[in-house]
């Protein structure tokens, strides 16, 4: 099932900043969108690891201002 939260991250453009994502009630600090494939969202984190998450586990992003 799509939420807003969803339907944002799978409109990012790759490399947009975001600060944080809200998986499973817990903040998870990252650097950047990569993309989205499968349902399955990657952001880049701060040491250039890759991280993934389901999209249906993310409630939340926090993006710079």
């Amino acid at each position: 099932m799509s939420n807003n939260v969803q339907d944002v991250i799978k409109n990012l453009d790759p490399a947009t900043p975001v600060d944080e994502v809200i998986v499973d009630g817990e903040p998870e600090g990252v650097t950047h969108f990569i993309t989205v494939n499968d349902d399955v969202a990657y952001f880049r984190k701060n040491n250039n690891q890759i991280e993934l998450f389901e999209l249906d586990e993310i409630s939340s992003i926090t993006m710079p201002t």
